[in-house]
């Protein structure tokens, strides 16, 4: 839910990002994060839902300002192959390597070796599991893509949570792992707590179970 502000006395308070909303008499820009003193105000919860256009990078963008820090001076980055798991395509995977390596731009791919479709979403109604030692030809890219500098990194084990809708449809890369999350009358997101059986014990199972069903070189 957005919690309009509005800035009253600009001597003592500024506008330093602003959004847009649709009103009955056309687009009106309104205050989104404003600043005054020791006290930032953002107007929403930008971590609500993250994806790549999202208005989080506003607040990544604001928080050595936030904390008062002044940010070294580098410019480092990594490109993020996002949700591979075993039913991706092995051939796109190496395409990705071969241009990125060509490019200099280094890159991870975020694996998760197990997946898990309990009630058929994907699959006409039918359960549907795969996992990476299941599909040599998907570890042979994955391993093509680290010989091209690349990073693997462990993604959750399955990336959903048993046979549960945590918070949309228990499917692989669509659904949460590792926290349990309800969605609200609005459809936004609202995490409620740890899963149960959340403990180091049940986190190191997982890490040892994904390296068993063939993800190679994990960092």
């Amino acid at each position: 839910m957005n919690l309009l502000v509005w800035v009253v006395v600009p001597s003592i308070c500024q506008e330093i990002a602003s959004a847009s909303r649709t009103t009955a008499t056309g687009v009106e820009s309104i205050p989104y994060v404003v600043y005054g003193g020791n006290l930032w105000y953002v107007a929403d919860l930008p971590f609500s839902y993250v994806s790549e256009e999202d208005r989080y990078l506003v607040l990544c963008d604001l928080l050595y300002d936030i904390l008062g820090i002044t940010p070294p001076n580098t410019q480092r980055a990594i490109y993020r192959i996002e949700d591979v798991e075993p039913t991706a395509d092995p051939a796109k995977l190496r395409a990705i390597a071969d241009y990125l390596s060509s490019r200099n731009v280094p890159f991870a791919a975020s694996v998760i070796p197990v997946f898990a479709d309990p009630f058929g979403v994907y699959n006409a109604g039918v359960a549907d599991y795969d996992q990476l030692s299941w599909e040599p030809e998907l570890v042979d890219a994955l391993k093509y893509m680290v010989s091209k500098g690349g990073r693997i990194i462990l993604h959750g084990y399955t990336r959903q949570y048993d046979t549960t809708a945590n918070p949309y449809n228990g499917v692989t890369g669509d659904d949460f792992e590792i926290y349990r999350v309800r969605l609200d009358t609005n459809g936004a997101t609202l995490y409620t707590g740890p899963l149960p059986g959340d403990s180091q014990k049940w986190a190191a199972r997982s890490s040892r179970a994904s390296r068993a069903w063939g993800t190679p070189s994990c960092r």
